[in-house]
């Protein structure tokens, strides 16, 4: 089974963040409340692949593709 990340996610969809996988970004992500078993949405995507605008327990953050694609979800 492949792992899934935020990239997967359609817009309005919902999943619980299993890991984040990148070292190096991982304080950043803790930082804006990335944190394992909680549960993250979706909101939209910004036009040419900028950014992911998501909500995670009821706080919202923007990451890049780049974070986006290391945050695995369930």
């Amino acid at each position: 089974m492949t792992q899934r990340s935020v990239l997967h996610l359609r817009e309005g969809e919902w999943a619980y963040i299993q890991s984040l996988e990148e070292l190096d970004l991982t304080c950043r992500l803790l930082t804006l409340g990335v944190l394992p078993k909680s549960k993250v949405q979706l909101v939209r995507k910004a036009p040419f692949g900028g950014a992911y605008y998501l909500k995670i327990n009821e706080n919202c953050v923007a990451v890049r593709t780049e974070e986006a694609k290391h945050i695995l979800i369930d």
